[in-house]
């Protein structure tokens, strides 16, 4: 993730942009989270949806997912991706769009579930000086059930808050996107 994080702030860089509003979804809800302890400046609000705060799994449990991935994906790769997709989204529509990212992206999925088991960003959200928001979608049940530290924190940085989406999961923006969108709008224009 650090690696991915000083990708992005290069690039800004290059870019000449100095403010901005994140948006990001899973891994890049961390991204942008590890963004903002390194370079707050840059940023003007920060909406994450399918991101958790915190993940507390053992070294062998993440490596167990990491290796079931890369053996599922050398067996069945078509297969075992379509079985993720479906648990991210009940939308046939959303499932095919993830379907595809995922194929574009096969050596990713192992890596990424590698880098997502143990990590803790509860400090960065509770000392966030920008405006926060976590939309939570209804139907994202794996992130929902490890929220709860990270609803917590929120509850202290008076910054920060929560809105839940309904009918959406965990590609909230994909599921609902005119909900998602009203969302941010109104969260930008506070």
């Amino acid at each position: 993730m650090e690696k991915n994080r000083d990708d992005l702030i290069e690039l800004l860089d290059c870019l000449d942009i100095h403010k901005l509003h994140f948006v990001g979804n899973s891994a890049g809800g961390l991204i942008g989270l590890y963004m903002y302890e390194m370079r707050p400046d840059l940023f003007s609000s920060i909406a994450t949806f399918g991101t958790v705060g915190e993940l507390n799994y053992s070294n062998l449990t993440t490596k167990l997912f990491s290796g079931i991935d890369k053996l599922m994906l050398g067996f069945n790769p078509r297969g075992y991706l379509g079985f993720l997709s479906k648990n991210i989204s009940e939308y046939e529509k959303v499932q095919k769009e993830i379907m595809d990212l995922f194929m574009m992206s096969i050596e990713a999925v192992p890596y990424l579930r590698g880098n997502l088991g143990n990590y803790s960003c509860l400090d960065i959200i509770k000392n966030m000086t920008v405006p926060y928001l976590l939309i939570q979608g209804e139907q994202d049940k794996e992130i929902n059930r490890s929220l709860g530290t990270t609803l917590e924190v929120i509850t202290t940085n008076k910054r920060a808050s929560v809105v839940k989406l309904e009918q959406a999961g965990h590609i909230a923006n994909l599921d609902r996107p005119d909900d998602f969108n009203k969302i941010l709008v109104d969260f930008w224009g506070k």
